[in-house]
């Protein structure tokens, strides 16, 4: 069968991760079998517009993993017998497949899904926004952080700091209606109060907190 892959050159997965990626899927789902041969390393270099060592590095992760085999004389081929996918990676495979079917139903292309889909596992691997919950003093910081937290829910990691103390590496802060003058100077400049008409509306909320403070 022709080799096609698509290249998103946009997307923030490297070109090689992309060409393994397919290869590997091709070989799983059986459109490449067992012994076919594929392009010489020049050759697809060629068709898909990228650097021949980058081709020779998927072909030799590949063969290392059991997927191709190479030889001097027939070039590479898919081999006899490729690994078995795994239980999570069956169930990877289906889930892809049903949303690559449903993208292409909505008109969406290959390169629009690759960017949401690299987000969300993003997301999903960091899925904490780191929040500070400021007040006057340790143990009123520890209530409003406890009343930010239940406010917040899962979606944020809310740690209570003392009016003071450093808040290096908090991209929001919480503050306390009560004591939101007060604090104005000891807020990290990306969330004072001069900027926070150019912030969106769920910024503004992290950084004015719940209303009705103790």
């Amino acid at each position: 069968m022709p080799l096609e892959l698509s290249l998103d050159r946009t997307s923030p997965i490297p070109l090689s991760e992309q060409i393994r990626s397919q290869l590997r899927l091709l070989i799983v789902a059986g459109q490449l079998k067992p012994g076919e041969s594929l392009p010489t390393i020049k050759e697809l270099a060629r068709r898909l517009e990228v650097n021949p060592n980058t081709v020779s590095e998927v072909y030799s992760s590949l063969e290392a993993q059991g997927y191709l085999s190479g030889h001097k004389r027939g070039g590479t081929r898919v081999s006899q017998n490729p690994p078995a996918l795994e239980p999570q990676e069956v169930l990877a495979l289906q889930l892809s497949a049903r949303l690559a079917r449903e993208a292409r139903h909505f008109g969406l292309s290959p390169a629009q899904m690759t960017r949401w889909i690299t987000a969300q596992a993003a997301l999903q691997g960091h899925p904490k926004i780191k929040l500070a919950a400021l007040g006057n003093t340790a143990s009123q910081a520890q209530r409003w952080a406890e009343r930010v937290q239940v406010w917040l829910g899962e979606e944020a990691r809310v740690d209570p700091v003392a009016l003071g103390e450093s808040l290096d590496g908090y991209l929001f802060v919480a503050v306390e209606p009560q004591m939101l003058q007060s604090a104005r100077s000891f807020i990290p400049a990306v969330a004072r109060p001069k900027r926070l008409r150019s912030l969106p509306a769920w910024a503004r909320a992290y950084y004015e907190g719940p209303q009705g403070a103790d």
